[in-house]
Order: structure tokens, then sequence, then C-alpha cells
């Protein structure tokens, strides 16, 4: 009989590229390589609100539902995807709905990851308990984490320490993202992890070829720089436009509707109303028909990585820099991964073609890794 895994991750409705494409690549990955069933569970709830607030922001969606719709419609190829490619339960409100939905459902094992579950300022006051797997009422399920991320190199948050630490005593596996993330619960909560690739790596490059809208790179006689920015501005354009002049590139963007959407407001949303979140195929093409890419997300390193592309990550210390030093450490490519964004430096490198065969190499010793941890949950013990 198979068994029933359901998965707990961060909110899939936040319309973030590499969010939505870990859960997708976990789903997939478990269902080609095990005799399973796999749903992430939808949670429909947040922090807890006062009346008050509730009242307001009833009203306020009220008096302004062309606004609300427009932010709805912004992200709708994201949703599409979201419905389409990945088994979401059906919508749950509140921790009691949870834990009856999977008795009911009876799962035989609970998932949380991958991503950055573990950080607080994230998953936030209303959802970090279930992002450890920590229920008020009991749920006959196994708990294990896979590729769970902390967000941030060094424990922060000592108040709550001995609680987590009970939490995490539950669990019959830990698997995490990065090494900071092994040090971390062995410091903090003495406890032993096991460090693994993000989902998204776990699917060979032939499977995103599938869901590219066209699968070669447009003929034209100029390379292409693509980058993918999250923290843009007029400066960091401006040497990547020096950057694509030295390679003889055409430097390529994507516009993120998640900035766009900070400047609008329920008073101007109609002069916005022609922007919309890129599609998904549309998103991973940027990498597949690239010579060269500079970006500053995990995940923009990460199918980077996987389309064998010559690259510089930037990484950002207020956003955490261990998954980007993790990443590199396990590909061999330290080389690769920048704070500044320094013209010559980042030129330099990305002139330099990455080592393909040893990629390829890593890529299978560390699936085989994965594949090993999960078949101690998922695959049933002779007797």
């Amino acid at each position: 009989m198979k068994k029933k895994i359901a998965i707990f991750t961060l909110p899939l409705r936040n319309y973030n590229y590499g969010g939505i494409l870990q859960n997708y690549a976990l789903h997939q990955y478990l269902l080609q390589n095990f005799d399973v069933e796999v749903e992430t569970i939808d949670m429909q709830f947040g922090n807890k609100e006062s009346l008050k607030r509730k009242v307001k922001m009833f009203l306020h969606k009220t008096l302004y539902q062309g606004y609300y719709q427009f932010r709805k419609k912004s992200n709708q190829y994201l949703e599409s995807f979201i419905t389409s490619k990945i088994n979401l339960s059906k919508p749950l409100h509140s921790q009691t709905e949870i834990v009856k939905y999977l008795n009911d459902r009876k799962i035989d094992v609970l998932i949380t990851g991958s991503d950055q579950v573990w950080r607080f300022d994230y998953a936030g006051e209303g959802k970090y308990k279930q992002m450890y797997l920590h229920f008020d009422q009991k749920v006959n399920a196994k708990k294990i984490s896979y590729a769970a991320s902390f967000g941030f190199d060094e424990w922060k948050f000592f108040e709550k320490t001995r609680e987590i630490q009970t939490y995490l005593r539950t669990f019959d596996g830990i698997s995490v993202r990065e090494d900071s993330g092994r040090g971390i619960l062995k410091n903090t909560f003495s406890l032993e992890a096991d460090h693994h690739l993000d989902p998204t790596l776990l699917l060979d490059r032939a499977h995103y070829h599938q869901l590219l809208l066209q699968t070669e790179k447009p003929k034209t006689e100029k390379k292409i720089l693509y980058a993918y920015i999250l923290d843009i501005d007029n400066k960091k354009i401006q040497v990547l436009e020096k950057i694509s002049l030295n390679l003889s590139a055409e430097l390529k963007m994507i516009e993120l509707t998640s900035s766009k959407l900070r400047e609008i407001h329920n008073h101007n949303y109609k002069d916005f109303l022609h922007i919309k979140a890129e599609t998904i195929p549309k998103w991973l093409e940027g990498f597949q028909q690239a010579d060269y890419v500079v970006t500053d997300s995990f995940h923009g390193m990460v199918f980077s990585i996987l389309f064998d592309k010559s690259f510089v990550a930037l990484g950002n210390k207020k956003r955490g820099m261990s998954r980007f030093e993790s990443l590199v450490k396990m590909f061999e490519m330290p080389e690769r991964l920048h704070t500044e964004f320094d013209e010559q430096k980042m030129t330099a490198v990305l002139k330099t073609k990455v080592n393909e065969k040893r990629t390829a190499q890593l890529l299978v010793s560390e699936r085989k890794r994965t594949y090993e941890y999960f078949s101690e949950f998922l695959i049933p013990k002779k007797r």
C-alpha cells in the first residue's frame, strides 16, 4: 500500500519562484522514486489578529475590491502553476483542522522543508510550530525534515531554544540544506543532522526542459547575460550593462512583480494594471538560454549550476550567507560567490567555464545520499 506523505513548507502564495519550484521538485522526486502519495498542506492562517484588526481588514477589502483583485491577477500565472502542478490539501484554517485532516487521511510521514521553514520572521508567529511539526494534539505519523533551513548562519532566537529543542527531539530524521544548519543543531540543540541538496537539484535538467516553452536558445549572434537580481537598483544596472559590454553579450533581466508591488497601493493600482508575474517556464528559460548569469538569489544560483552556466552569485549578509556558501562549497565553486558588485572581478569569473563533468559527478553522489535518507522512512522494511 502506498505511503502517504504530507509536506509542510512556507506559503506558496508568497509567489516566489524558488519557493514554488522547490516544493514542486520535492513532489516530483518522491513520486518518481518511491511508491507514495504526496500532498502539500495548504495552511490558510497566519498570526493571531485582534477583532479590531479583522474588522479593519474586512472593511478595507470590501472598499478596495479592485485593488485586491488586481494583486491576485498579477500573479495569475504562478497561481496556475501551483494549482496545476502541485497537489495541495484542501485549505486548512487552524491547527485543529490540520490535525484532524492528517489523522483522517492516515498520513504516514510528515516532511518539513525545504527552504527557510525554520526562519521565524518568514514562518511567522502563527505558523512556526507547524514548520517544526508540532501540534497540540497527537498526529500518528513519522516526522522528518528535508533540506530545511534556519535562514541564518547562527541561532538568534535564544528565548525559544528550549521550546524548539523539545519539538526537534520528536523528529525521526533531520535533514538540513546548509552546513551552518548542522552546526546550529549540534551546538544549540545537541542533535545530529544530515546535509542534503535543495529539492530543485534532485531533478535532472531534462525534467525542467519539459516545462520550458522552447528548449533551444534563440538564434542570435550575441551571447546572453541573464541577470536575476532581487535587490536591484540603478547602480547595479549600470554595472551589469558594463559587464555585458565586456562580454559582448546582450543583457536580459526579469521584471520582478514582487518588487513592483511594493510601489502599489489601493489609490494608484490602476496605473500598474499591465504588471503580471512572469511564468515559471519563462523564468526557467532565462537560465537555460543564457551564456552567463548574475544573480543574488539562492535558487538563481541553483538553476545556474543545474544548467551548467558560467555564473556569479552575489551573497547578501542581511538575507543570510550560509546557503550561498554551503552550495558553492558543495559544488567546489567558491570563486563564483561575491559580496560586492565589482565589474572587473565579476567579468573575469564569468569568462571562465564551469567544470560540467565534476558538477555531474557531484549531483550523482548527492542524489544517492538523498535517496538513502528517504529510503529509511519510505521503503517498508523486510521482515
